[in-house]
Parts: C-alpha cells; sequence; structure tokens
C-alpha cells in the first residue's frame, strides 16, 4: 500500500497509535524535502507511541513481495500539520494503482509550470514488477539549465534505490 500526505511543510507529526502488522511489516515514513535530491531515509515506526516530527511525506507499508501472500491486519496513525499551505516541497503527485496503461502529465498535455516538484508513485494494487516506458519528454536543456530532471527510484530492501535520471 503506498499514501503521499501533502501538506504545509512548517511541521508534520506522524504517531502510531496502535498496530496489527507482523514484525516484517511497518509503517514506513520517507522524507521528500527537494525533489532534486531524491526521496530521503526510511524511517519505520516499529512501537506504538512512536513520534516522528517535520517533513515526512510517504508512507509505506513494508514488506517483501513474497511474504504478502497472507492478509495483514492494519493499522492506527495519527497525522498532524501546520503551515503556510502556499509553502509546500511537493506541488503535486499522484498514485498510479493500475498494472497498465498510460498517464500525461499534466494531465491532456500541455507544459508544467516553473518551480514544480512532483512525484509519481508506481503502486500496483495487484502484485507485479512494472515496467516504465516514457514515451516523450519535454525538458529544458542548454548550458546554464540545471532544473528539469527526471529521476525514478525503485523501493527495494526499505530503501530508495536510484535507477536512472
Amino acid at each position: 500500500m503506498h499514501w503521499i500526505v501533502r501538506g504545509p511543510y512548517l511541521t508534520h507529526r506522524f504517531q502510531l497509535i496502535s498496530s496489527g502488522l507482523k514484525e516484517t511489516d511497518g509503517p514506513y515514513l520517507a522524507q521528500y524535502k527537494h525533489i532534486p535530491s531524491g526521496p530521503g531515509g526510511q524511517i519505520k515506526l516499529a512501537e506504538c507511541h512512536d513520534r516522528l516530527e517535520n517533513c515526512y511525506y510517504h508512507l509505506e507499508r513494508g514488506t517483501h513481495p513474497e511474504l504478502e501472500l497472507e492478509p495483514r491486519t492494519g493499522f492506527k496513525l495519527d497525522f498532524f500539520s501546520i503551515g503556510a499551505t502556499q509553502a509546500q516541497y511537493l506541488t503535486g503527485n499522484v498514485v498510479l494503482s493500475s498494472v497498465r496503461g498510460n498517464f500525461s502529465y499534466p494531465v491532456g498535455g500541455g507544459n508544467y509550470e516553473n518551480f514544480e516538484s512532483v512525484v509519481f508513485a508506481i503502486a500496483p494494487t495487484v502484485l507485479s514488477q512494472p515496467t516504465v516506458r516514457f514515451t516523450k519528454v519535454d525538458l529544458e536543456t542548454g548550458s546554464n539549465c540545471n532544473y528539469d530532471s527526471i529521476r525514478v527510484y525503485n523501493w527495494y530492501e526499505f530503501e530508495y534505490l536510484l535507477v536512472h535520471k
């Protein structure tokens, strides 16, 4: 399961209230402070009343895919956020949950805005190994332009690994 929580960045707080997950499972949080630097390290909320503060955006229920055969029980997590709504590290996010399909950004095509930091999470609801194919990418080029980039990460063994940039 995969969720992206977007809120004002001044203060975020997550607190694990209860959990029926096994020891090998757990809610994992990753920090998305500035997209070009990539997602931050994974932090597991392992014990009830574990608490993390400040700018954590990605929540992942982690487990090895081969262990996903039996049903899991859930967990309860409190989330609190304060800050100015216009001050966000992420300007957009999309969770793609199907095992196949096409997606355009912005939806319907067109130009993206300046200073965008967007995360696209590919989290199929059916266990699979998706293939990502970019058919058209319009990025600015030139010696003075260091702002446009695409990075592809894979979440493996409880951390993000850079696959390609």
